[in-house]
């Protein structure tokens, strides 16, 4: 409902008669001025974003036309509507004002309630002078106590777990502190510094957000620019989604703020030529998403335009977004616009998802036009960020040797719940290998391992993939397979008729093995492997995989280098229970099993221990960041 409504609603209700006029300025009846009717405009608001128009609109003109304390009550009571519409928008900074309103008025209804809402709204910003409730003392002092251990703990080694919690605490109390927004600031992005963990990144992008919601007009303008951009870099080089939103809040603050320029300029670029990430990251895209694939390698691979043009015109796009990637993370590292620390870090070795959408793009357009050799070093990139060492070593071991089919049946699994054609590429270099290594050694036994291959294009669906490249692969594989396969039964119905004398003896003799092969294993029920990874139990295969990734990282043996002997033994059990648990998580027989026996043991306890499987027990890369210097 519009004003402008409500202003014809109300005097076609006074031309008709209707009463309660006050006296006005300048006229004997003035249509606006009917209490009644005011009130009833009041009372019809539903305390949503429309009603905020209304309110501001309503206030001056009862201002201009209206007298008497009944009109400073409507006042009163208008502010203190408003008040409470903008804190169910989470708009408290306005909130504030609206009530200060209320207090400053020298008519005294909705004062007290204002008065109660104000103490809450202070005690968030933690204004405690602000206060006048006695009761905040206590709140006050508890904060007061953990802002100082929170300061004097920030950037030592160490201090991560400690910190996160004492973070939770405060901001229980005080959400919208900025000193303690900014130090967590700090916090967070020293815990990016230190390795690029995605659940730090989205807390810094909800913590910048915050601090320019609630304190954006009390920051200078350069810091909020500042801001603005270190959101920006966080979002597409950390997290790897669109920082349009956050870049053009920049630029419509200031036009000409070169760093904005420059990221826009560059994701504009970007966006233009490359696909979505989810394009080439969901599994159930990638098999139908089709493009001109020559213009993503022409692009990056492109010396003739620089996607940055301060960065010189000799190298490949590529190489230039690389250099561009990491200056910007540094800079949003080193360069807090809000802190009063110094932070430098050095050795720096980003290994974001960017990079490694970056790699996987240029892998997947390279093979889609048939250059798989070009593509192998782009692909072997994403390759190797996406696993840990440890996993990386078996694959090498297993492409040497052929010995562990189960290896390279994790493996493709592995990179397939998070970059598709990592694993198709990966797919087709074993199928690749194995054929060399059949016609160097006639006689081995691949049956096992183009079975692996075989079963996981199948259950990918690849063989009806609207990509050629992927489609011929998956039908490579089958024909490879089923070939094998029929002289393997062959050999093995030879060997079983000499052996056992007829057919039903042979059929036997496989129902066992079969029952052997298949036999089901005891499972554990007594940890948690859920809790373990830090992951729901609703969690799909790519959730499992990135938190176990994340988790390899901050227990790598290069971040054990400063802790004793016995905090080194407590990060090695615990990496073990991060490998058991994953193992069981990350395959979905192995899962489905083990959360039935969990469902189980709740009614019967003392269920047999699930025996090792001899999982991996990688450590991830070691950190990208190094602390050099904190003053």
């Amino acid at each position: 409902m519009s004003v402008w409504y409500t202003w014809i609603s109300l005097s076609l209700l006074i031309f008709h008669g209707l009463s309660s006029i006050d006296k006005v300025h300048g006229s004997d009846v003035d249509p606006i001025c009917d209490l009644a009717n005011v009130t009833k405009v009041i009372e019809a608001q539903k305390f949503d974003r429309e009603s905020i128009q209304e309110y501001q609109d309503l206030i001056p003109m009862i201002r201009t036309h209206c007298d008497g304390k009944q009109w400073d009550r409507i006042i009163n009571q208008i502010n203190y509507n408003l008040g409470i519409t903008y804190l169910s928008l989470g708009q408290e900074p306005q909130a504030l004002k609206s009530f200060n309103a209320v207090i400053d008025s020298d008519e005294s209804s909705f004062k007290e309630l204002s008065v109660s809402r104000l103490n809450e709204l202070n005690k968030k910003y933690a204004d405690w002078n602000k206060i006048s409730d006695p009761a905040s003392k206590t709140d006050e002092e508890l904060f007061n106590e953990l802002y100082d251990s929170i300061s004097t703990k920030l950037g030592k080694p160490d201090s991560m777990e400690y910190l996160e919690a004492k973070f939770q605490e405060i901001l229980t109390i005080s959400p919208f502190s900025l000193k303690v927004r900014i130090l967590y600031n700090d916090f967070l992005l020293d815990q990016i510094a230190d390795v690029i963990d995605l659940n730090f990144a989205h807390k810094a992008v909800e913590n910048i957000q915050t601090i320019l919601d609630k304190f954006g007009n009390k920051i200078e303008l350069d810091k909020r620019l500042a801001l603005h951009h270190e959101l920006a870099v966080i979002q597409l080089f950390i997290l790897n989604t669109q920082p349009q939103v956050s870049l053009r809040k920049c630029l419509n603050l200031d036009m000409d703020y070169q760093p904005c320029k420059d990221l826009m300029r560059v994701w504009n670029q970007i966006s233009k030529v490359l696909p979505q990430p989810s394009r080439i990251m969901n599994a159930d895209e990638y098999t139908d998403f089709d493009t001109e694939w020559n213009k993503i390698s022409q692009f990056l691979l492109d010396n003739k335009r620089s996607v940055v043009k301060t960065y010189g015109m000799k190298e490949q796009n590529f190489e230039v977004l690389t250099k561009y990637h990491n200056d910007q993370i540094k800079k949003v590292l080193e360069e807090r616009p809000l802190s009063s620390k110094t932070w430098t870090y050095e050795n720096f070795d980003a290994q974001t998802d960017f990079m490694i959408y970056l790699n996987a793009a240029l892998c997947e357009s390279l093979d889609m036009q048939a250059s798989s050799k070009k593509a192998s070093k782009y692909c072997y990139n994403a390759m190797k960020q996406s696993l840990t060492p440890d996993e990386i070593q078996n694959l090498k071991h297993y492409l040497k040797t052929f010995d562990s089919p189960h290896i390279i049946k994790e493996l493709l699994t592995a990179l397939f719940d998070t970059y598709p054609h990592i694993s198709v590429n990966l797919l087709h270099s074993v199928a690749q290998k194995l054929s060399i290594a059949e016609k160097k050694h006639p006689g081995i036994n691949s049956a096992e391992h183009w079975a692996v291959l075989f079963k996981f294009a199948q259950d990918n669906n690849l063989a009806h993939s609207r990509l050629k490249f992927v489609k011929n692969l998956a039908n490579v594989v089958t024909k490879t397979y089923h070939s094998i396969q029929q002289q393997q039964q062959q050999k093995q119905q030879q060997y079983f008729q000499q052996m056992f004398g007829n057919q039903q003896q042979y059929h036997q003799q496989q129902q066992h093995q079969q029952q052997q092969q298949f036999a089901e294993p005891n499972i554990k029920t007594d940890k948690d492997y859920y809790k373990i990874l830090g992951v729901d139990k609703s969690a799909t295969p790519k959730d499992v995989r990135r938190s176990y990734l994340q988790l390899t990282k901050k227990f790598h043996p290069d971040k054990q280098k400063n802790l004793n002997d016995e905090q080194r033994q407590k990060n090695e059990e615990k990496m073990a229970e991060i490998n058991e648990a994953y193992e069981i998580l990350s395959d979905d027989d192995k899962r489905t099993k083990y959360d039935n026996a969990r469902a189980n043991s709740r009614n019967s306890r003392g269920a047999h221990g699930f025996e090792g499987h001899g999982g991996f027990k990688p450590f991830d890369k070691s950190a990208k960041y190094h602390r050099k210097k904190q003053n």
